[in-house]
């Protein structure tokens, strides 16, 4: 089998596999809105939620519960970490989690939620979500991340429990930060702190404190916060002036969001205005630059920089030692018929290390009469 169709056929494997995942629908039986009327009635036994095979596939599915994120005002997603959710995820309750479908077939799952007496008044949000496990870890191994788990499908439901609605919010920080001389970022964040769910919309302008001129505005899109969560802001402001005194002006519409309706009713505004001042950035340290170069580098510079340090101080080593080596040398006078190795001999010395400190070259020929440096403290004693 050539490369070609090997890479076929996993590219082909991939494909399916993603497909089968794809391949359930999931439906709630009965209405996705629930309202306790009855304080005391805590306990919904007899819900249920359809789930259906669409592949020609056996397959196995994981059932688990989540609480719910809004992305945009009318979206709702499952919390990513649903094992750290606080309410609708920890009161729905499966009879079975893992759940066996044979090609095309149709089950309809029972749940009941289980909420806690004196629940705070409220409207929560819950995913009811399909997810392909990988692996035959348990569930509560998920956040350990030792298995893979791809979502397939969910569905929204909410559960309103009667009482006072409180809506509240605090606008917990707005600020501009400068990263580098190309990127400067503008956030803010807002927290939930009622019992009601808020959407938010507004924007950030940029203006100059003189003349109060807009450099740039951020649009904020429309978004929903849930009871007790919180919203960061973030924006970039690419190629922002290098110096100069600005205005940072944000203004926030807080609106009250019935997820019932879908009804939007402005409540309360939000406006702040900060001053700041952006310098040019300290040219970085050497130290720093250079780290900067390195990181384009395809390997690291700092083996090659431990390498030519060591090298640099065994040279200055072996400066100083053939520096106390040449202070324990004597002239001596070549005798007739005399070679370099025959006087190394004599004085226990290398030949090599003789020819190096009398810079002798190759063919190392001596005279007789001739003078060189020998090292009298290695001298052979006479048997």
């Amino acid at each position: 089998m050539t490369m070609k169709k090997i890479l076929l056929l996993i590219i082909g494997t991939l494909l399916f596999t993603n497909i089968c995942y794809a391949n359930f629908k999931i439906q709630l039986e009965k209405d996705a809105y629930t309202v306790i009327n009855n304080s005391a009635d805590t306990q919904f036994k007899g819900q249920s939620v359809k789930i259906e095979n669409l592949t020609n596939e056996q397959a196995t599915i994981n059932l688990y519960a989540s609480d719910a994120i809004y992305t945009t005002v009318n979206s709702l997603a499952p919390k990513p970490n649903y094992w750290d959710s606080l309410f609708m995820g920890k009161w729905i309750k499966f009879k079975e989690n893992e759940i066996n479908f044979e090609p095309g077939e149709e089950k309809t799952i029972p749940f009941n939620i289980d909420v806690p007496a004196n629940s705070t008044p409220g409207t929560y949000y819950g995913e009811i979500v399909i997810k392909q496990r990988q692996g035959a870890q348990s569930a509560s191994s998920d956040k350990n991340n030792s298995v893979s788990i791809s979502l397939i499908d969910s569905e929204s439901l909410a559960l309103t429990i009667p009482g006072l609605i409180k809506n509240s919010f605090k606008l917990n920080s707005f600020g501009v930060l400068r990263t580098d001389e190309n990127l400067t970022k503008i956030s803010a964040e807002i927290a939930n702190t009622g019992n009601g769910v808020i959407s938010i919309d507004g924007d950030i302008s940029i203006n100059t404190q003189g003349n109060k001129k807009e450099l740039k505005n951020f649009h904020i899109e429309p978004q929903s916060i849930l009871q007790s969560a919180v919203k960061p802001l973030t924006f970039n402001w690419p190629n922002a002036p290098t110096s100069g005194n600005f205005q940072a002006s944000l203004h926030l519409n807080i609106n009250n969001f019935d997820v019932s309706t879908s009804k939007i009713e402005k409540i309360d505004s939000i406006d702040k205005i900060i001053d700041f001042t952006l310098t040019p950035l300290a040219p970085p340290s050497p130290l720093v630059l250079l780290r900067s170069q390195t990181d384009k580098l395809l390997f690291p510079l700092w083996p090659i920089l431990v390498i030519i340090i060591l090298l640099i101080i065994w040279g200055i080593f072996s400066a100083i030692s053939n520096k106390n080596y040449l202070k324990n040398c004597v002239p001596y006078e070549v005798q007739p018929n005399e070679t370099l190795e025959n006087i190394a001999s004599k004085f226990n010395m290398k030949w090599q290390k003789a020819a190096k400190i009398n810079k002798i070259k190759a063919p190392y020929t001596l005279i007789a009469g001739q003078k060189i440096l020998v090292h009298t403290m290695v001298q052979k004693t006479k048997s």
